[in-house]
């Protein structure tokens, strides 16, 4: 790691410090709405990347983006899923399904968010999505259930099992396996620790967890596959 990277890496740490000396941070929804409500990506802006390895480098927002769009329709592919519709739930200004058209134009891409900043985003409470039971093939995710209080992330979970058909491909924060900065971070922000644990209440069963790329060190993220149970929609019909 070079000195430019080392300093960057040490500047992001302290802020997080001085963060969790302040004290816990507890998000609303409404301050979730309030802080996204005007944000967009910027696939050219510089950012200190993480990679699997742990091996640090600064990169733009739209390789690291590129590199996980490849990781997810993979996911996607490990579910049996090469075509038909992909939900992503959080899409916000639609940037995640632009990028994936272009890396599968097989699978017809749609994105919701609660605070959509697009056109092309339907708006929607993710606690209430508005898609009959297993009316789409697969449901992704980016960074979207860290942002959600806790409670909310179980709902949108029990959600997200029912529209979907085959499972779901997630790209989170990873803070259970994160070293202390990261674990420093969750702590301060207060998001969920783990998505496994309301996946798995939702019915979803853990088919892969890895390392993969972040654009933020202290939110070093896992690709998520989870696979829907076949007893989930019979047991509702029940």
């Amino acid at each position: 790691m070079n000195v430019p990277v080392k300093l960057s890496y040490a500047r992001l740490v302290l802020s997080e410090c001085r963060a969790f000396v302040r004290g816990r941070q507890r998000r609303t929804q409404a301050q979730i709405i309030e802080e996204y409500g005007d944000w967009r990506v910027n696939l050219q802006q510089p950012v200190l990347a993480v990679h699997p390895d742990g091996r640090l480098e600064r990169t733009r927002v739209g390789d690291v983006r590129a590199r996980n769009w490849r990781r997810i329709v993979e996911g996607l592919g490990e579910l049996g899923v090469t075509g038909g519709t992909v939900l992503e739930v959080g899409g916000g200004d639609g940037t995640n399904i632009r990028g994936l058209r272009e890396s599968e134009p097989r699978i017809n891409w749609i994105a919701c968010d609660l605070v959509p900043r697009n056109r092309a985003v339907v708006q929607c409470d993710a606690t209430k999505l508005p898609f009959d039971e297993g009316s789409l093939d697969a449901v992704i995710t980016y960074n979207a259930l860290e942002q959600m209080p806790r409670e909310v992330s179980y709902q949108a979970m029990k959600e997200i099992a029912r529209v979907s058909r085959a499972g779901v491909v997630s790209v989170e924060p990873d803070y259970e396996r994160g070293r202390w900065p990261q674990k420093l971070a969750m702590i301060r922000k207060d998001y969920i620790r783990d998505i496994v644990a309301p996946a798995t209440a939702a019915g979803l069963e853990l088919v892969r967890r890895e390392w993969t790329i972040g654009g933020n060190p202290m939110n070093r993220p896992s690709l998520f596959i989870f696979r829907k149970s076949p007893l989930v929609g019979s047991l509702r019909t029940t």
